[in-house]
């Protein structure tokens, strides 16, 4: 067996400050434009989410990292978190988040709760040793909306009240994307191999989809998001 090279280069060890927390809301507004996590239901808790972005320059793996509030540990990052470079992850209170959120990755906390206070909390992304990723806020947490940096990752602290930053247009929130609604750098969506572009072939109504083919799997994504998969079947486009 070969002696390592002295060489070699080690690869860096992941700190927290490979992240950057972007956004936080703790007051969900109190009616469904609340609904943050997209799951058609408002909740105080569910819908309470932290936005990470991943300024690494790499993939970062953050698998078994904790992230915490003022009074204790609220999630643990599950084995295979790993974050591609410029792009976000958000963890949700809970619920059932359904929507593309940029992209992101999206995880909902492991306790069952973020537990973030609107008058005030601290946020904590802890990799085990003693030095983390820590973030305090005040009163300015509870007013129905996000904080957010202002610019998206750039931004100097504290975070301003969404709705007032740069390019919002007013929107309370915007979880896995930046301030905007666009995405950011490093989320992309799957590139998938398109065989065929065709209106109706596969007896969809979902006009304009986009059909592929793949170990005989038919697979058509529509521009709203419809999806469907058909074995041993070629579009033809008839």
């Amino acid at each position: 067996e070969a002696a390592p090279s002295p060489n070699a280069a080690t690869p860096a060890v992941p700190e927290p400050s490979d992240l950057v927390l972007n956004e936080v809301q703790a007051d969900p507004a109190g009616d469904l434009t609340g609904d943050a996590n997209g799951d058609g239901i408002r909740d105080s808790g569910d819908d309470e989410f932290v936005e990470l972005v991943n300024v690494s320059g790499g993939e970062l793996d953050i698998s078994g990292w904790t992230l915490s509030d003022g009074f204790t540990i609220r999630h643990v990052f599950p084995a295979g978190t790993v974050l591609a470079d410029q792009c976000a992850l958000v963890v949700f209170g809970g619920g059932s988040p359904s929507g593309s959120f940029g992209y992101a990755s999206v995880q909902t906390a492991s306790s069952g709760a973020l537990g973030l206070n609107n008058g005030g909390d601290s946020i904590t992304i802890n990799n085990g040793s003693a030095d983390g990723l820590a973030y305090s806020y005040g009163s300015e947490g509870g007013d129905n909306q996000s904080l957010t940096l202002d610019p998206d990752v750039t931004g100097a602290p504290p975070l301003v009240h969404h709705s007032t930053a740069t390019g919002s247009g007013g929107s309370l929130y915007s979880p896995g994307t930046m301030i905007d609604g666009g995405l950011f750098a490093g989320c992309a969506p799957l590139e998938l191999e398109i065989y065929q572009i065709q209106g109706s072939g596969l007896n969809s109504p979902h006009d304009g989809a986009f059909v592929k083919t793949s170990d005989n799997i038919v697979t058509a994504v529509g521009p709203d998001g419809f999806t469907i998969q058909t074995p041993d079947e070629r579009a033809d486009g008839d």
